[in-house]
């Protein structure tokens, strides 16, 4: 006669010893483990693709924008200097742009230390698989 205590009947009526069901149970959490960090990786690259999109676009409109800056600002010196010196119109213009450049230097830094970078789906997955593991555990 066989001891009940180290047989299991699954629900298609086999019965497996506890180290076989723990066996399968490590084998389906590492795979799951594996899907996981796929996952995340998949998640992360999407993230990194359109990131470097955006940095590439920034970084080519930044220069064509500096380089019409330039144009305009040497343009609004040489109108100011009709009415006043020429050192004032340039520190006028120097003033000016620093004051603006400023205050977008720091909207962008803001906007971007608020950019969330966690991989979402993978961290709500993880939580799905913990409640999962738990549940074949208990």
């Amino acid at each position: 006669m066989q001891d009940d205590t180290s047989k299991t009947r699954t629900y298609y009526g086999e019965e497996r010893s506890v180290g076989e069901l723990i066996s399968e149970l490590s084998s389906d959490l590492s795979s799951l483990v594996n899907h996981e960090v796929q996952l995340a990786k998949l998640e992360m690259s999407k993230m990194m693709s359109v990131a470097m999109k955006n940095a590439l676009s920034i970084a080519i409109g930044g220069a064509i924008a500096y380089a019409g800056l330039l144009a305009v600002m040497a343009m609004a010196i040489l109108l100011l200097a009709f009415a006043m010196p020429f050192w004032v119109a340039s520190l006028i213009v120097g003033a000016v742009m620093l004051i603006i450049g400023g205050a977008m230097l720091i909207k962008g830094i803001h906007t971007f230390k608020e950019m969330n970078f966690v991989p979402e789906q993978t961290v709500e997955t993880i939580k799905e698989d913990k409640r999962w593991l738990k549940n074949q555990t208990s």
